[in-house]
């Protein structure tokens, strides 16, 4: 049996020269009677990069005689305030940021390990020209990772934003230094204004100054690709809700005297608004685009 202790030390992650090596400060470790033959008690605290930390601690052992990497532990993870952008493993062109908290338990048996526990973001920003998530994003999540392939699948991924849930799963594997995404994101109807800084990421763009009141919104989403390039597309629908501060009729130059009254009206009443969207590193698409404005009719076809 014997000690092991680390006091305020750095701990690099990534490889040499790499852009994306980040560096970990105030790493402190303890262990305690530590055994190669058996299990031992453990417990990790660091700063994280761009501020925030992290405590972990729990049991590991025995020691893997041939990859030490294999060794299966099981342990109570808690993350405070980490900086997502900070962390080197998403282009900051995407336009993903914001701080995150994890509270959740992390086991592995050498060959897989497993993740559950609860993720809250906030300040969340999806998209270059998203504004960051009025409320926090929560995220009760169940992953398993197969450590030998390097790839996982996420069986859980319950997602609630106020009063709106949705629900993630697929599956995920390292490609090099990126970690690769085949994800289905499936939202029943939302209320919409607890969604509204999110709906850029679903290739929504409301007019400047206008904002959503009252409705639901619907999407069914793939979202593939490398994280740093997402690539998210599917139909999103918007139901019964209205457009403040966004004259339509207005907009609509001559044809706008089909409108009536409308066309003095501050704001515009949607019935229904459906799209498919994608939402690129190149920019977002809108097709299949159905517009139904009771005070002028329905409009259909496609933008950018």
């Amino acid at each position: 049996m014997g000690k092991l202790k680390v006091n305020d030390g750095k701990l690099l992650v990534g490889k040499a020269n790499s852009p994306k090596r980040v560096t970990y400060d105030k790493v402190n470790i303890s262990v305690t009677d530590f055994s190669t033959t058996s299990q031992f008690p453990f417990k990790l605290t660091a700063g994280l990069p761009g501020g925030g930390d992290a405590d972990i601690s729990g049991k590991a052992g025995p020691i893997n005689p041939t990859d030490s990497s294999k060794t299966p532990f099981e342990s109570a993870v808690k993350v405070n305030n980490m900086n997502i952008g900070a962390l080197g493993i998403i282009d900051p062109a995407s336009g993903i940021a914001g701080d995150a908290s994890f509270d959740g338990t992390l086991t592995s048996t050498g060959s897989q390990a497993k993740a559950v526990g609860t993720f809250t973001g906030t300040k969340i920003k999806l998209a270059p020209k998203a504004p960051p998530a009025p409320k926090p994003v929560v995220i009760k999540h169940t992953v398993t990772v197969d450590l030998d392939n390097e790839s996982g699948t996420i069986t859980q991924g319950d997602i609630t934003v106020g009063k709106a849930q949705a629900h993630l799963t697929g599956t995920f594997r390292t490609q090099g230094e990126t970690e690769v995404v085949n994800l289905k994101l499936n939202a029943p109807p939302m209320p919409v204004e607890e969604l509204e800084a999110v709906l850029p990421s679903m290739g929504v763009v409301l007019p400047s100054g206008s904002k959503l009141k009252g409705g639901t919104l619907t999407a069914n989403l793939d979202i593939v690709g490398p994280l740093d390039k997402l690539v998210i597309t599917g139909p999103v629908k918007l139901s019964d809700t209205s457009l403040v501060g966004f004259n339509l009729g207005s907009k609509m130059g001559a044809l706008s005297a089909f409108a009536g009254k409308a066309a003095s009206n501050p704001d515009t009443s949607i019935r229904n608004f459906s799209l498919n969207a994608r939402v690129a590193p190149e920019g977002t698409q809108a097709n299949n685009i159905n517009l139904d404005v009771p005070a002028i009719g329905v409009i259909t076809g496609l933008g950018r």
